[in-house]
């Protein structure tokens, strides 16, 4: 004799999908929802520092800064990219940049030379495999949710497990 199934998971699913507690659920998805975006505009602060030492050059004379910009162009002596409008020369090991990128700095930030460059990263390739690989995760996640589940119209709960044909 088989052992028998445990219903508890599908019991849970069934609660969260159906429409008892529908207000609480609600104002708990906005509570989350309002959490994502505060905790995202507190993320995004550190970037603003370097905007702030664009437009004030001297408030951040010696600091490491991260930022990331576009390559406008590269001569031997030094390369010109491109951040909001701001034009900065920079300086350091970037004999293989070209052109048309878009790059990650770790670099020292000089209101009266070039930024000192230690470290930078390309980001034209990474953005496309990570988008891609997310578009294929909520493919798959919405095709294995619509093939466990079909949408009930009548009175009750919205969704119920489909049954094995």
């Amino acid at each position: 004799m088989p052992p028998a199934s445990n219903p508890a998971p599908l019991s849970l699913l069934q609660s969260l999908l159906s429409d008892r507690w529908r207000r609480e659920k609600i104002a708990g998805l906005l509570v989350i929802l309002i959490l994502t975006c505060v905790g995202y505009y507190l993320y995004k602060q550190p970037v603003d520092a370097v905007d702030r030492c664009l437009r004030t050059p001297g408030l951040c004379d010696g600091r490491t800064l991260v930022m990331d910009a576009h390559v406008v162009r590269v001569e031997k002596s030094q390369v010109i990219v491109r951040r909001h409008g701001h034009l900065i020369a920079l300086d350091g090991p970037l004999s293989t940049l070209e052109t048309g990128w878009r790059v990650r700095l770790l670099a020292i930030h000089h209101s009266t030379a070039p930024w000192r460059v230690l470290k930078w990263e390309r980001l034209d390739l990474i953005y496309p495999i990570k988008y891609g690989l997310s578009l294929l995760g909520m493919a798959l996640g919405l095709l294995l949710f619509f093939r466990h589940f079909r949408i009930n119209t009548g009175p009750g709960s919205l969704l119920h497990p489909r049954t094995p044909d």
